[in-house]
């Protein structure tokens, strides 16, 4: 957190671009409401209720079981209600349920600070009624058949049951059956610091085979007995709870993928020249900013994005609940002197490390505030008329619902279908 703190940034206060860079006026922006259909969870517990009704979940805890709950770092929403309806739920059927942070190297790799993690989304022993055991120590569950050794928590290995709660939905960094969800809890989350940091010791591009033969070990060796899947829609509203049997997972999960994908809100565009992000971080997506969204995957493009090319991108700045983890900062050109300012860089190099992807967390260059930045994005822009530049401005990746655009961009919106211009 003090890397820089003896460094002297008088240098930011004095012009940083050259004169061609002033030549032109900035654009003016306008907000917009992009649609998203917005069918959700009426009453979350009774969804919950509704799933531990099925006799194919409740055969699965006995009176007396000791039952783990894996509940991972990312902002889900209403996990908190999610969890200790979950914990109602088993209690209820006699289980003693614990929970057990399922989050691989986040919080610098600690037990205590992945625990204060789960504390800063509500999930706190207190508003669970159950204890939180959070431990960096591992064992060893077993191997998959290409000789991948598959690392589980201690404490989850140690219980009768396991029960994953997890949001399934696309990854930022590959694409396949399995993503982000299930499967991913159980081979990285479940795996800590140690099992986290072996598999990224693979190429991205083999993680879909990777991720599901660690999560297949998992489902052999260990007692998983279901897992509570959450879909959420476009506007972080929960769509749909649905508990999946172990035997089920692998034939389930990849459908629950498509349904998540289907739902994702995007930025409807069809060209622009930069992109503005006011937040980035974990909460929001691993990634930081969601290269689904950007099109950015550590410098590259993903080859089925079909969004906005953007020349530039520019960060604002991070999320309060990232704690200062800077993750994805790298995929842009630009950022603010004041971002620099919030990064925690020994939570994001322990992050960065362990994901083995050190271009994630690299600086762009830094500018004195916004204005500069986009100044500098506009100045090296090729192709482009700076008079009538396009430029879209979002909260984050996760929230695009209402944006802004520039002036260039409205008459656009009267040949889409679902935008209203705001102002």
């Amino acid at each position: 957190m003090d890397l820089f703190k003896n460094c002297v940034f008088s240098d930011f206060a004095a012009p940083t671009l050259p004169p061609t860079a002033y030549d032109f006026n900035l654009p003016r922006f306008h907000r917009i409401r992009q649609e998203f259909p917005d069918q959700r969870v009426a009453d979350i517990d009774g969804a919950v209720d509704a799933e531990f009704q099925r006799e194919a979940v409740r055969r699965k805890i006995k009176r007396d079981d000791s039952v783990a709950l894996l509940v991972g770092s990312r902002g889900i929403c209403s996990i908190d209600r999610v969890v200790r309806r979950t914990v109602y739920n088993i209690q209820k059927l006699g289980g003693r349920p614990f929970i057990v942070p399922a989050m691989g190297s986040h919080g610098n790799g600690e037990a205590q600070a992945q625990k204060e993690i789960l504390e800063g989304y509500g999930v706190t022993e207190e508003a669970m009624g159950c204890p939180i055991r959070s431990s960096m120590e591992t064992v060893l569950a077993g191997y998959t058949e290409a000789g991948l050794p598959a690392y589980a928590d201690k404490n989850a290995a140690g219980a009768d049951v396991i029960v994953p709660i997890c949001r399934v939905k696309c990854h930022t960094d590959f694409h396949g059956p399995y993503e982000s969800g299930i499967c991913k809890m159980l081979a990285i989350g479940l795996g800590k610091h140690k099992g986290c940091s072996r598999i990224h010791q693979e190429t991205i591009e083999d993680f879909p085979r990777v991720i599901p033969s660690i999560a297949q070990v998992m489902l052999d060796k260990l007692p998983v007995g279901f897992a509570i899947a959450l879909i959420e829609n476009a506007h972080e509203h929960l769509y749909q709870i649905r508990a999946v049997c172990a035997e089920e997972i692998m034939d389930e999960e990849p459908g629950l993928l498509q349904l998540s994908k289907s739902l994702m809100p995007r930025i409807q565009f069809r060209d622009a020249d930069i992109l503005i992000v006011n937040r980035i971080g974990k909460d929001i997506t691993g990634a930081g900013m969601d290269p689904n969204i950007t099109g950015r995957k550590t410098g590259i493009q993903f080859e089925d994005y079909t969004g906005p090319r953007f020349q530039r991108i520019i960060v604002n700045g991070l999320t309060e609940a990232s704690h200062g983890n800077a993750i994805g900062l790298g995929l842009a050109d630009f950022t603010t002197f004041s971002t620099l300012q919030q990064i925690n860089f020994t939570m994001t190099y322990t992050n960065c490390t362990a994901s083995g992807d050190p271009q994630c967390s690299r600086l762009p260059l830094v500018m004195k505030d916004e204005e500069t930045a986009l100044r500098a994005a506009i100045a090296t822009c090729t192709g482009i008329d700076r008079r009538k530049v396009k430029v879209i401005r979002i909260p984050d990746t996760l929230h695009l619902t209402e944006i802004e655009v520039s002036s260039s961009l409205l008459a656009e919106c009267g040949e889409m279908e679902g935008v209203t211009v705001l102002d």
